[in-house]
């Protein structure tokens, strides 16, 4: 929605505005972008129970309600999709930010933030932002904080991969504080510190999807931090 209002960008994407290289995406018109990093494929004929997706080539998608599933691009797949499922894949390389929901979007907003690392695959970084205003003010009053998310891969001593953040504006400070990360599709035993490693963060494994969850992180979004996942090859 930033990006619409600030840069004329579109909400919901056709495939083939994004992965115009890809001809196959062309004609479809059964399934969609919902900003750049989600793919909403909805059952559109009454009373069926799956539906056929389309994966663009030159990307990978992790199944949003169980990440485990990867489905890699060029290629058609059958997804169950009953009555209470809506078929959601977020693309490899994405950072997402979420919050626990509640009935009131005023509750909603107190709550602490959770980082969503989907990993690249076939590629050594991933990228996300994230917008938080006021919920009144039009964007012209720049009332709002603007946060890039960077995930890549770093060498040398700590060689494994980093999370940073770039703060592009900060009109509104008022922001929740982070308090997990989460990250799918890293398998690699690895430990995790905050910026100049004199801690190593708490972390645990995901029972359903094996996701790597690191908690208790109180991660000030307004300022500039680095997360860093450090591979301990011994362990591997």
């Amino acid at each position: 929605m930033f990006k619409a209002s600030t840069e004329g960008a579109t909400v919901l994407t056709s495939l083939a505005f994004e992965f115009s290289h890809d001809t196959e995406t062309h004609p479809i018109d059964t399934q969609f972008l919902w900003g750049h990093s989600v793919m909403v494929v909805p059952v559109l004929t009454q009373g069926a129970t799956q539906v056929s997706a389309y994966f663009p080539k030159e990307s990978a998608w992790y199944a949003l309600e169980n990440p485990t599933e990867i489905y890699h691009g060029g290629a058609y797949c059958n997804i169950d999709a009953p009555l209470s499922k809506l078929p959601l894949f977020v693309r490899a390389g994405s950072v997402l930010v979420s919050q626990k929901p509640e009935m009131c979007l005023t509750d909603a907003r107190l709550n602490n933030l959770t980082i969503e690392i989907f990993m690249p695959i076939e590629a050594n970084e991933g990228v996300g932002w994230f917008v938080w205003d006021d919920g009144e003010s039009d964007l012209s009053q720049n009332k709002y904080s603007y946060v890039k998310l960077d995930f890549h891969r770093t060498m040398g001593n700590h060689s494994g991969w980093v999370l940073t953040s770039e703060v592009i504006s900060d009109g509104y400070v008022d922001i929740p504080r982070v308090e997990s990360v989460l990250v799918h599709g890293l398998n690699t035993y690895v430990s995790v510190y905050m910026d100049q490693f004199t801690q190593e963060a708490e972390k645990y494994r995901e029972e359903k999807t094996n996701a790597l969850v690191v908690e208790k992180l109180d991660i000030d979004l307004t300022k500039k931090f680095n997360l860093f996942f450090v591979v301990n090859e011994n362990k591997n």
